[in-house]
């Protein structure tokens, strides 16, 4: 559990406000014009009764694609790596995933890891939601959850496997980042 870091407000208000207005389009009530545009994502590993439900993503890096939103969005990895003495050397991957409420039986889509070499992982909770993140042992028992938050992180080693929730009342955001510590070398 020891790989497990959870930080709340270890990213500033006005970045977490700023987040929050830029995707969702408001932020305490003050309107603003949103400016990440999403795409749709289907999810088979939430697969029910032949249904699979859509959610939204945001690719911010990949190695096809650099979204202009990254520059704002990596200052979440500076802080997460600040809060946790780790010396930040890189992204591989960085998403923003927009999952609105499904009906389901289901509590978590299929538990995975992002990447299956040594890496870290910074989770990021742009609003209060349900639909808590499971983390698992190698024999697939949940170890800890940890519940979306406005401003919480999540750093974990990303060899863990681990799973989102899937929100039944409120619309879930989470900003996921790969990262690469010099540690890691």
């Amino acid at each position: 559990m020891e790989d497990i870091f959870v930080f709340d407000d270890a990213i500033p208000q006005f970045l977490q406000d700023f987040y929050e207005g830029i995707i969702f389009g408001k932020t305490k009530g003050t309107e603003l014009f949103p400016t990440v545009d999403f795409s749709v994502r289907y999810e088979p590993t939430a697969e029910e009764h032949g249904h699979i439900p859509l959610s939204f993503n945001h690719i911010l890096k990949s190695s096809a694609k650099i979204s202009p939103h990254l520059e704002n969005f990596s200052k979440l990895v500076t802080h997460a790596c600040e809060h946790a003495n780790l010396n930040f050397r890189d992204i591989f991957y960085g998403r923003i995933f927009l999952t609105t409420p499904q009906k389901t039986n289901l509590d978590f889509y299929q538990p995975h890891t992002d990447l299956n070499y040594p890496h870290w992982v910074v989770l990021y909770y742009v609003n209060d939601a349900d639909g808590d993140t499971a983390f698992y042992d190698s024999f697939g028992n949940i170890i800890k959850t940890v519940t979306p938050k406005k401003g919480r992180v999540v750093l974990f080693d990303g060899l863990i496997k681990h799973s989102g929730g899937i929100p039944k009342e409120t619309t879930r955001c989470i900003v996921n980042f790969d990262i690469v510590t010099w540690e890691l070398q």
